[in-house]
């Protein structure tokens, strides 16, 4: 119930800016690839046209940072907390659009988006277990659809920015979002109650519920003792070959991967990786950074529409 949780909104609205700043990445080659294959010494930093290869390298290298992030940020967040982890993951994001910015080299390009990708996997490995943490079970599947909200955003921004401003001023943007993550997070959210009873810092996971539902310290008490049942409950039966134990996990499983495999197979990330570029393939009357927007716009109110009736059943 949101009139008792507001600050949780708040935190989970602060972390969420992260997701947006890891997905500004996905969209980033969008708007400057066509830039990157202009002749015009103002337009492109490189200073020649891009080759197909090189232009590839760009669009993919994000794909191989996102695969190596989850397993040592995984680590970290078990090791020092989500809150840790999560402000690390905002550092290579902001690197990243600097070098961007100023570094006008194809090698530095290379790095940059390696260090894009970082950020990306590991927002998506980390994220939804914090919010799923320092949420309420009333609330939970709301306010994880935020989640979701504020990754189309991300998406959003370089199609509306990148055709219409130069490298240096849209990368500056575009790394200001992680570092207002950084700041914002960095004062506002707690850590993760749950992190926090598993490390048996009791006293820390009470004063972090208090803050999360500003409430008393009684008026947590029952949650608390609720989290460390189901963290001891989980130490006690818990491992990854419960999944293929019984029918229900094991179905549970099938639909999940299934619907993850075909999502990426229908080439998703090519498509917000390139749009620009298709649309100007295609030969539309319609200017391409005008196309890449209206699929900007309709991947957001998707995702709107989904919060609204999560809302509408919390309610």
């Amino acid at each position: 119930m949101f009139k008792f949780c507001t600050y949780t909104l708040l935190t989970v609205l602060t972390a969420n800016l992260l997701a947006t700043a890891g997905d500004t990445t996905l969209t980033w080659t969008s708007p400057i690839l066509p830039k990157l294959y202009s002749n015009n010494p103002d337009i492109n930093p490189l200073g020649q046209p891009i080759t197909p290869l090189e232009e590839s390298w760009i669009g993919s290298l994000i794909n191989i940072g996102a695969m190596i992030a989850p397993l040592p940020f995984g680590f970290l967040s078990t090791k020092l907390g989500r809150k840790i982890s999560l402000l690390c993951m905002a550092v290579p994001a902001i690197v990243s659009y600097l070098i961007l910015a100023f570094l006008q080299n194809l090698y530095w390009y290379y790095f940059a988006r390696l260090l894009a990708g970082v950020t990306a996997g590991g927002a998506c490995s980390i994220l939804p277990a914090y919010i799923a943490e320092v949420a309420e079970d009333s609330n939970r599947g709301m306010l994880s659809v935020t989640l979701n909200v504020f990754w189309t955003f991300g998406n959003l921004i370089p199609y509306v920015l990148g055709p219409y401003l130069a490298i240096i001023p849209f990368n500056l943007i575009l790394a200001f979002i992680p570092a207002l993550f950084f700041v914002l997070f960095l004062i506002i959210a707690p850590e993760s109650p749950y992190y926090l009873v598993a490390k048996n810092d009791i006293d820390k996971a009470e004063e972090s519920l208090m803050k999360l539902r500003s409430r008393s310290r009684s008026g947590v008490g029952k949650e608390l003792l609720s989290i460390q049942d189901s963290l001891k409950l989980a130490e006690k039966k818990g491992n990854i070959f419960d999944l293929f134990k019984t029918r229900a996990n094991l179905k549970a499983l099938i639909i999940s991967v299934t619907l993850m495999v075909f999502q990426q197979l229908s080439g998703i990330n090519a498509v917000l990786f390139y749009t620009q570029l298709i649309f100007e393939a295609a030969g539309s009357n319609l200017p391409a950074e005008i196309s890449s927007i209206i699929i900007g716009i309709h991947n957001l109110n998707n995702e709107d529409f989904k919060l609204q009736s999560c809302w509408i059943e919390t309610m």
